[in-house]
């Protein structure tokens, strides 16, 4: 069989990128309401109330306040979908692992870091900010430390710089650990006996439980206001710990291969398997509050994501018929800038709504500009039989108004959190698409180019897609 002989494309593993950065977005947004919300009590700030009326329409829909809330598991589908996609297109036509190092390395490089450094550009207005505001401040040493691991990919490896500058790249860290290790990991997957495949994926997702176990075990807090505590950071972020997931997934690429030597590579077959593990993963994540977060962050999950990846591989079934389609294609490959970018476009969004609401004059008033009269404007939810900063329900209003009566009108009329929420995924959406057009395409090819990388002609395209 010649080693050159090209591999389907596996067009709804395209697709199901784009839902899992998009579901990495709506938990940005949603968990941000739902940690501002309950101090609104203590002082009634600009964008408390404003914050309470997004989780009061999540409370009142609690299947998807749980969706909602569970974006972190997203990043987990990312990595065993890298090692699937990873092993699968690294094996030649006799099923053997063919991988070229600086060719392979130079293809990665290219693929991810020029939309990285862009994010790193992006949200250089927030890293100034978290820095401006730690208490007490990082010395300076410690700043361009912080800095330096960002700009070269090993943030994930030092819990303070974990989630500093762009706080979605510490999983691009802990890719590029991942890239660094396939060309051996893979020969090892090659040289596993067909027998010992299925019991090497039990084996990788008790590894996965491993360390949040121990942590729990030893009496670690699992909480919103504990995510900056060092040790969670540690088992949340360190890339050693989450490379069980990422070699699980190279595990189900190698057997993904095997059978298509046995059975041939038509599509079909897989729709069982993929509306099983949707449903699976649609009712855990429903009721993803009643599950300890920090296995649900490290690979609890992971039996459900290889049933998933692997019934949309084999295709068939309405859940594949639809992520293979042009636009979930697309928004796939659009999927990549989307995830980079969104924090950094949430930081944006969150300002202007603030500015609307009347944060302007309250920094006019800051600033001198404006004279004080009493308290800070401070928009509060007002609702019949609701305690004061309580996340109200149906029917919340925002007053703002003054202590003394005054009210402050909006400077714009404000979007409803949910009418927030929807703009900015398809604002996102619609840049990301631009981005990859015209900026992460380009870049790939030149850097190719210039660092010698190239696609072979046996490697499908989505490869080069893959963050």
């Amino acid at each position: 069989m010649s080693a050159d002989a090209g591999r389907r494309q596996l067009r709804a593993l395209t697709g199901v990128r784009y839902l899992a950065a998009a579901h990495v977005m709506v938990f940005h947004i949603v968990v941000l309401w739902v940690i501002v919300a309950p101090q609104s009590a203590a002082g009634g700030k600009l964008f408390q109330p404003w914050c309470a009326e997004g989780v009061a329409f999540f409370d009142r829909f609690w299947p998807l306040r749980g969706i909602a809330l569970s974006g972190f598991v997203s990043v987990g589908l990312f990595f065993v979908l890298s090692g699937f996609i990873l092993s699968y297109t690294s094996m030649d036509a006799d099923n053997r692992a063919a991988v070229n190092r600086r060719q392979f390395w130079a293809n990665r490089f290219a693929r991810i870091y020029p939309v990285y450094l862009l994010g790193l550009v992006f949200n250089l207005p927030l890293f100034l900010v978290w820095l401006a505001g730690l208490k007490p401040p990082l010395a300076s040493g410690a700043a361009v430390g912080v800095a330096a691991s960002a700009i070269g990919l090993v943030q994930s490896w030092w819990p303070l710089a974990s989630a500093a500058w762009n706080p979605p790249g510490w999983s691009l860290s802990v890719e590029a650990f991942f890239y660094f290790v396939f060309p051996w990991l893979i020969l090892l997957v090659d040289r596993l006996p067909r027998r010992a495949l299925l019991p090497s994926l039990a084996v990788a997702w008790g590894a996965t439980l491993v360390a949040p176990l121990c942590y729990l075990a030893l009496g670690g807090k699992v909480d919103w206001e504990s995510e900056s505590e060092t040790w969670l950071r540690f088992v949340e972020f360190n890339p050693i710990l989450r490379l069980p997931e990422f070699f699980a997934g190279m595990v189900l690429g190698k057997l993904f291969v095997n059978r298509q030597e046995r059975r041939g590579d038509a599509p079909g077959g897989g729709a069982a398997l993929s509306i099983v593990a949707t449903i699976g993963l649609a009712g855990v994540l429903a009721y993803s509050e009643q599950f300890n977060r920090l296995l649900l962050y490290n690979g609890l999950l992971l039996p459900l994501f290889l049933l998933l990846i692997y019934g949309l591989a084999l295709e068939g079934g309405p859940i594949a018929w639809i992520l293979s389609g042009r636009l979930f294609v697309l928004l796939g490959d659009a999927s990549y800038a989307l995830y980079i970018l969104h924090h950094g476009v949430i930081f944006y969004g969150v300002v202007w709504v603030w500015l609307a609401i009347g944060g302007s004059a309250e920094l006019e008033r800051q600033l001198g500009k404006q004279p004080a009269t009493g308290n800070a404007a401070s928009p509060t939810v007002v609702e019949d039989g609701d305690e004061p900063g309580s996340a109200g329900q149906s029917g919340s209003v925002t007053d703002f108004s003054k202590p003394g009566g005054e009210t402050i009108e909006p400077n714009e009329h404000p979007p409803t959190p949910l009418g927030f929420l929807v703009g900015l995924v398809a604002l996102t959406t619609v840049a990301s698409i631009a981005v990859f057009k015209f900026f992460e395409v380009p870049c790939r090819k030149f850097l190719r180019r210039t660092l010698g990388g190239r696609r072979s002609a046996r490697e499908p395209e989505q490869m080069a897609q893959l963050p």
